[in-house]
């Protein structure tokens, strides 16, 4: 071999040693600024192996619960929004089922004790049990979260929320489909 296939060899072993180092260091920096979980997520399969309300149909029953279906008189900006049920899979934060559930949001002009009171009859008229109590002004506390068993065995609860203003959120989920 001569010497100038030597320098060719010993330049594309330095280059190739050059190359190594550059991907190396380059998954070193994705992990450090992304952390391992970005690796991981490349591995992980992201689709369930089973569907646990097949056709929405635990997320269709809440939604059409009668209390779900009514606001307050003078009710307005009514959004209700049904949430189907979603995997979320993660090496580090687990994995597991969100939902299935259902929100709505709306305002109202009357006092928030009178929100409560509405939705404390229309709870009770349909079937759903007090489960817990919150302060509503500093001399009164009222239930703000029911639940509920559906003659299929579905458990359901659902909390009534004052956020801002005049705004309420009344949201919830269900059981899911046993597989």
């Amino acid at each position: 071999m001569s010497a100038n296939d030597e320098r060719v060899r010993s330049r594309a072993w330095s280059i190739a040693r050059i190359v190594a180092a550059i991907c190396i260091g380059g998954v070193m920096i994705v992990v450090a600024f992304y952390g391992v979980r970005f690796i991981f997520a490349i591995f992980v399969d992201p689709n369930p192996p089973y569907q646990i309300d097949p056709g929405n149909q635990r997320m269709l029953q809440l939604s059409s619960d009668p209390v779900l279906l009514v606001t307050p008189e003078g009710a307005t900006d009514v959004v209700r929004t049904e949430i189907p049920a979603r995997y979320k899979g993660d090496p580090f934060s687990g994995h597991g089922w969100n939902g299935p559930g259902v929100c709505l949001t709306f305002k109202s002009q009357r006092p928030a004790v009178e929100v409560y009171e509405f939705y404390a009859s229309e709870m009770s008229a349909n079937g759903w049990t007090a489960r817990r109590e919150i302060a509503v002004t500093a001399a009164r506390r009222m239930t703000n979260a029911w639940e509920k068993v559906f003659p299929n065995g579905a458990k359901a609860s659902l909390t009534l929320w004052k956020l801002d203003g005049d705004e309420f959120e009344l949201s919830g989920s269900i059981d899911p489909v046993r597989w």
